[in-house]
């Protein structure tokens, strides 16, 4: 619940920005009942001001994006489904769908891994005991490497897994870690293990999670690490900082510790939609791969496959953490 209401606190902040620069909106805000009892939302959209909107943004559970969806399939009304997906967007081009799981997006993770690291020495490592709950992308890359000729690596766990690596390491190229999990303990193994190895010897290749490990920030940060992402939040970046100030000026209080950071998605998601309906009216869908927005943390990029569909977020961010401090944060679907 003080998540939802973060994410509505952030939304609002996009609004009083957009509104200094012109923007008119009216805004309806409903409290629509529990997850699974959908009887107040359907009276509610049974009502004459719901036919009149322009977008819905809202649901949470299954059973609210349902009944949502049903409406904006009757009504023509477009419908931002901020959270989870429907199981109708493939027929339902007034459908927007804000978070896309990360493995529908390894096509564009693995093509941009490609280019960025075809001349890499590639290492997989595959740590017996571990859970090997990425072995799904780094399966998936293994095939595009060997169909693009590129020779990768495959370590196991002899018992010494210092002694595995050096072994693969090549002297006359660069070298790029991938383990098969993204869990902290295997981070901080190959962090562990490769301490007493030169810092430039080899960059890590890894995963969303690995963000989340602040206490192994240093050392990604020490060998150049890159992640990908939909989500990333960089703290050190001005509008970051000057967002939070405003949030607590406003609300006072701090954003929710959390991941992703519930105000940001607010923030973002109301930028994005209210840029684009005040550039293009209600039938924004028709130019929107003309809308660029400078989002804080989610990245955002709707694309429809073909003419009858919903539009899914591509959006993904490649992040490279920098020697010392820092990130350069990248959207590759731009």
């Amino acid at each position: 619940k003080e998540k939802l209401t973060e994410y509505y606190e952030g939304f609002l902040l996009a609004v009083k920005e957009l509104k200094s620069k012109g923007l008119n909106a009216e805004i309806y805000t409903f409290d629509i009942g529990t997850e699974r009892d959908t009887k107040k939302l359907e009276s509610l959209l049974g009502t004459n001001e719901m036919k009149n909107l322009h977008l819905l943004i809202g649901g949470v559970s299954k059973q609210q994006i349902d009944v949502l969806t049903r409406f904006s399939k009757k009504t023509g009304i477009k419908y931002a489904i901020p959270f989870g997906s429907s199981k109708e967007i493939a027929s339902t081009p007034t459908l927007f769908q804000m978070t896309t799981p990360h493995s529908s997006l390894y096509p564009e993770i693995i093509s941009t891994f490609r280019k960025e690291f075809s001349n890499y020495n590639v290492i997989f490592i595959s740590e017996a005991g571990s859970n090997n709950d990425k072995s799904d992308f780094t399966e998936e890359l293994k095939k595009e490497l060997t169909r693009a000729s590129i020779q990768f690596k495959t370590i196991g766990s002899s018992g010494n897994l210092l002694t595995d690596i050096s072994s693969a390491l090549s002297t006359s190229k660069k070298n790029i870690l991938i383990p098969t999990s993204s869990s902290e303990a295997t981070l901080k193994r190959i962090l562990n293990a490769t301490s007493s190895i030169s810092e430039n010897s080899f960059t890590l290749f890894g995963y969303p999670e690995w963000q989340t490990y602040t206490q192994q920030t240093s050392g990604l940060q020490k060998h150049e690490a890159h992640i990908y992402s939909i989500f990333f939040l960089d703290e050190q970046q001005s509008a970051v900082q000057n967002f939070a100030n405003e949030y607590k000026r406003w609300y006072n209080k701090d954003l929710i510790n959390s991941y992703p950071k519930y105000g940001y998605l607010g923030y973002d998601t109301g930028l994005y939609f209210l840029t684009a309906l005040r550039k293009n009216g209600s039938h924004f869908d028709q130019n929107i791969s003309d809308i660029h927005v400078p989002t804080l943390q989610s990245a955002i990029y709707f694309k429809q496959q073909v003419s009858n569909e919903g539009f899914v977020n591509r959006g993904i961010y490649f992040i490279r953490y920098k020697p010392e401090s820092g990130i350069e944060k990248t959207d590759i679907s731009k």
